[in-house]
């Protein structure tokens, strides 16, 4: 018998183990997937054991925790500094910024290496792009709502008797685009 593979080598079947998880599966029932798995993709060797199994799973499991509790922390601090819509992405992205700079502070001897200083800017160049395009979807959202918002009330008053003026106006009121008509339909 062989040296067991890395699951890391294998990230689709890392994905298949992790739908499996999602489904309530052991880790006996997990081994045995991957043993599957790897008898149906890979050539020759042997598949994962079960402690490497276990292993990947209880790494997976501990991120999840941490997860988890960094969403609950960035929950609390929205409602500490107030909602803005998307103050939850904006606290998790300062509770990583914190501690990505703890981490950076506690070097041991107090240098960092350009590699480490090149991947946190990575890292932060790319939290602040999430952020922006969450912020511009977000943005087109509401737009696109406030938009058929406009249609339904201008065919609302179209339905009423309002003239096209009148709905117009309405329309523009609701989408924000000029003052909104307050003349009414001079043929009631």
């Amino acid at each position: 018998m062989g040296r067991h593979p890395r699951l890391d080598h294998f990230p689709d079947l890392r994905s298949e183990l992790l739908r499996a998880r999602g489904e309530g599966l052991t880790l006996d029932e997990l081994t045995e997937l991957a043993r599957r798995w790897f008898e149906e993709n890979v050539a020759d060797g042997d598949p994962p054991s079960r402690s490497a199994v276990g292993r990947y799973m209880k790494g997976v499991d501990e991120a999840a925790r941490r997860i988890r509790e960094t969403r609950a922390a960035a929950t609390e601090l929205s409602k500490v500094v107030g909602d803005t819509g998307d103050s939850v992405f904006e606290a998790i992205t300062q509770i990583v910024e914190t501690r990505l700079f703890e981490l950076l502070t506690q070097t041991g001897d107090g240098t960092l290496k350009l590699s480490g200083l090149t991947a946190l800017a990575t890292t932060l160049a790319r939290m602040q792009t999430a952020r922006e395009k969450s912020s511009g979807i977000e943005l087109r959202r509401l737009r696109k709502e406030r938009e058929e918002a406009a249609v339904a009330a201008r065919a609302q008053a179209k339905a009423a008797g309002l003239s096209d003026t009148v709905a117009d106006g309405i329309f523009k009121a609701v989408v924000g685009v000029g003052a909104a008509s307050t003349e009414t339909d001079s043929g009631e």
